[in-house]
């Protein structure tokens, strides 16, 4: 697996965006002010964004320069599809242990002092 540096222009968001996640963004761009960028785009060499759309509108934002990707051209279209729905499914597929979840967010929020880990969070899970 080989990461490259893209500019953020090259990157074309997908058009039918599975989520609506503009709510989230304020989050994931405290999320890369304190952890870095590091999980790259997934996307193809036509800039076509396969996962990523959040970290991109935040990278955007926060008018960062160049963005990790990895290419996935050896997929083709309906494998694309099929990435997507898992990636979006799969966050429900774990259950969280809910005392423990909040143990470390409320850890991280007083270690870290970071908006992007509130107590709050707990309740989503």
């Amino acid at each position: 697996m080989q990461v490259e540096m893209w500019s953020v222009g090259k990157f074309v968001p997908y058009s039918r965006e599975l989520r609506k996640n503009d709510n989230a963004v304020e989050r994931m761009m405290a999320s890369i002010k304190e952890f870095g960028f590091k999980i790259p785009i997934l996307a193809r060499s036509s800039g076509e964004v396969v996962d990523g759309h959040l970290r991109l509108k935040a990278a955007l934002k926060l008018e960062l320069q160049e963005l990790p990707v990895i290419l996935c051209d050896d997929w083709n279209g309906e494998k694309v599809k099929a990435f997507r729905l898992m990636v979006n499914r799969s966050a429900s597929w774990a259950e969280s242990s809910g005392p423990c979840v909040f143990r470390i967010l409320i850890i991280a929020r007083r270690v870290l002092r970071s908006p992007c880990c509130r107590a709050w969070d707990m309740l989503l899970f």
